[in-house]
């Protein structure tokens, strides 16, 4: 059910999105819709199975060059605008930050009268440079909080290392 929501109501979200991103003077970076396979997991593992709670089926991001205009961005969304309601707001640049560092703010917002919500990441560009090399290592330590010899071969598998690097 969620993934057909996604499919009905995801063109509307990143249109409006990609609409408010780039009036903020950010450029806007479709994500890739989460696989079932990735949704269930997550549902599992941070829900105790309730898909209902997985809101980043379709995501996406806004970069901007300096935490001012972010912050102009993240002004933007108060209330309702271009029929989109933002749910929820996680701030990891200073609320709560990251122990690796990381920093980012996600907005979850709802396309107006559907239920459907969506992600959208506001970062700097900085950030974003770097989030490949540093997405590798979070999904080690997710794979070790699991404590499967194959979902931990995977996650090393996914940094690109020769085994004697491990």
């Amino acid at each position: 059910a969620l993934v057909d929501m996604a499919s009905r109501h995801g063109a509307a979200l990143h249109a409006a999105l990609e609409g408010l991103v780039t009036k903020a003077g950010g450029e806007y970076v479709h994500g890739p819709t989460k696989k079932v396979e990735r949704i269930k997991d997550k549902a599992e593992n941070d829900y105790e199975g309730d898909v209902a709670r997985v809101v980043d089926v379709e995501r996406a991001t806004g970069l901007f060059d300096s935490l001012e205009a972010l912050n102009t961005a993240a002004s933007a969304f108060r209330g309702t605008i271009d029929g989109l309601t933002v749910r929820r707001c996680k701030d990891a640049f200073f609320a709560h930050k990251h122990d690796s560092g990381y920093r980012d703010m996600k907005l979850f917002v709802e396309v107006a009268d559907t239920g459907f919500i969506g992600e959208l990441q506001l970062n700097l560009r900085q950030i974003q440079n770097i989030k490949g090399h540093a997405h590798k290592v979070y999904d080690v330590e997710r794979v070790l909080e699991k404590g499967t010899d194959e979902a931990l071969r995977r996650a090393i598998d996914g940094l690109d290392l020769e085994s004697e690097q491990v």
